[in-house]
């Protein structure tokens, strides 16, 4: 089983992409049918998800800070360097984050959206 949210994303991400490709292709029944389709794909399958903001949790959590950029290219890296027997975990980015971060800086550290901000590289609160 996915989670919900996670079906709401590819749904999200699906109507998106058929919105930008086919002007005027949206119709309210086309967002169940996707939905219904996303959901009966995923029914019989079992998916572990990390993204980029939990790179940037793991980061903050650590007292550093990384460009969106640098979050995608650890996640990229974890992804193809992990080992099939222990997957991927948190140590997998707390080992890589410190040859692409930054220290926060003592703002950062005191704001309630620690860490999301560097230059003009921006990232969601987790």
């Amino acid at each position: 089983m996915i989670h919900s949210h996670h079906v709401r994303g590819m749904l999200e991400s699906i109507c998106e992409s058929l919105a930008h490709n086919a002007k005027k292709f949206y119709l309210p029944a086309t967002h169940d049918l996707i939905k219904e389709a996303i959901e009966l794909y995923w029914e019989d399958k079992c998916v572990i998800s990390w993204s980029v903001g939990d790179v940037h949790y793991k980061a903050n959590d650590m007292g550093l800070v990384l460009t969106q950029e640098d979050a995608i290219q650890i996640l990229k890296d974890a992804v193809r360097t992990h080992d099939c027997e222990y997957g991927i975990t948190w140590l997998s980015f707390e080992m890589r984050i410190p040859d692409f971060a930054r220290k926060m800086t003592s703002s950062e550290v005191k704001s309630e959206d620690t860490g999301y901000l560097i230059d003009d590289a921006v990232s969601p609160p987790v």
